[in-house]
């Protein structure tokens, strides 16, 4: 299995960029990662915020891969705790799924009409988070999800 992250515009904060990558040094011990960055269109004086988005989107899109398995994030999506996506995972890899792919959107959100190409939503809070801070928060998650899956005391 593999994992892939589409994220929509860069992790500024070093700070937060230095936890997006010990996460993902960690989680490549279970599984192939990587992450594909998509540029975050600004809104100009010819670029509307729609027509910014339907870019954006169709960026995206162009980055999955129809096999694969997409999960966004998003904040309207399914809530779950971390022994339920350890629980997706696993059934993902059961079912031989070859490849998850997490995307994560910029501060504007989600383009629209890119839900069709996607398996499911996924809300990591019900506050509203940074993009930024919610990548780290789903690394983090994922990386728990692999020490739950592999008999590890890093949940505890």
């Amino acid at each position: 299995m593999r994992l892939r992250f589409i994220w929509v515009g860069k992790t500024k904060n070093r700070n937060l960029a230095s936890l997006e990558e010990l996460y993902l040094k960690r989680i490549s011990r279970f599984v192939k990662c990587e992450t594909i960055p998509v540029a975050e269109i600004k809104k100009t004086a010819r670029l509307s915020l729609s027509s910014g988005l339907a870019k954006e989107g169709k960026a995206v899109l162009n980055k999955l891969n129809r096999e694969s398995y997409s999960i966004a994030l998003d904040e309207t999506g399914i809530e779950m705790n971390s022994l339920d996506l350890a629980r997706l995972i696993q059934e993902r890899m059961t079912h031989g799924t070859q490849e998850i792919v997490f995307v994560g959107f910029g501060y504007h959100g989600k383009p629209e009409g890119l839900q069709e190409h996607l398996n499911m939503n996924l809300s990591l809070s019900r506050f509203t988070l940074p993009h930024e801070l919610a990548r780290v928060v789903l690394l983090e998650q994922i990386y728990r999800a692999f020490c739950l899956i592999n008999g590890m005391p890093y949940h505890k």
